[in-house]
């Protein structure tokens, strides 16, 4: 999963470096490309979430079955057996909850809002990257003029997914590094896919 966001990311800039200049009313090919695998990792980056919470349910043994943990619903109403969960838990819910500001230097404010709004997007109207008809209905149906909006362009996206993306890993590795028991498991899992690669 973090493997195949990485090259998702890193896929759309190359893409992306090859696009002198975004227009949003004539897309490139290199502009289609990068969006499509800034899509993937969009999609890749949820998943990875969702798998932060079953990793955390393991650890933190609190015994939810697999297919009942959401994992904003998870974080925010688990009850937690140490101080240690807690903390890490309450700075997550405030992860997850900031506000929008990317009038900042440096990480974003409320990029995990932006990527799953943007994720939503795709589930309830068309395509947010191109300028479409059922676009210009999405944001206010009775306010036409501010409802338009123009698609921004991929390397602002890139941010913040990226973004959210490395924030999730930052806590998956803080969880992962107190856990002898995960460290092995994930060692005994990268020699035996090493051995099957060798023996192929």
């Amino acid at each position: 999963m973090i493997q195949g966001t990485v090259t998702s990311v890193c896929e759309a800039m190359d893409f992306m470096q090859k696009t002198a200049n975004h227009d949003p009313l004539n897309p490139s090919v290199e502009t289609k490309l990068a969006f499509y695998f800034l899509e993937n990792a969009m999609f890749r980056t949820t998943v990875l979430w969702d798998s932060f919470a079953q990793l955390c349910n393991v650890v933190f043994k609190n015994n939810f079955a697999i297919a009942d943990i959401n994992y904003k619903r998870y974080f925010k109403n688990t009850k937690c057996s140490t101080e240690e969960q807690k903390k890490l838990f309450e700075e997550i819910i405030s992860y997850l909850d900031e506000d929008d500001n990317d009038e900042i230097d440096g990480k974003w404010k409320g990029n995990h809002k932006y990527v799953n709004n943007l994720r939503n997007s795709f589930t309830h109207r068309n395509n947010p990257h191109n300028i479409g008809f059922l676009n210009l209905f999405y944001n206010d149906k009775n306010n036409l003029e501010e409802s338009v909006t123009i698609p921004l362009g991929a390397i602002y996206e890139n941010k913040r997914i990226l973004e959210d993306f490395h924030q999730c890993y930052l806590f998956i590795n803080r969880v992962v590094e107190k856990d002898v028991d995960i460290i092995e498991m994930i060692n005994r899992n990268l020699e035996y896919s090493r051995f099957k690669k060798n023996s192929i």
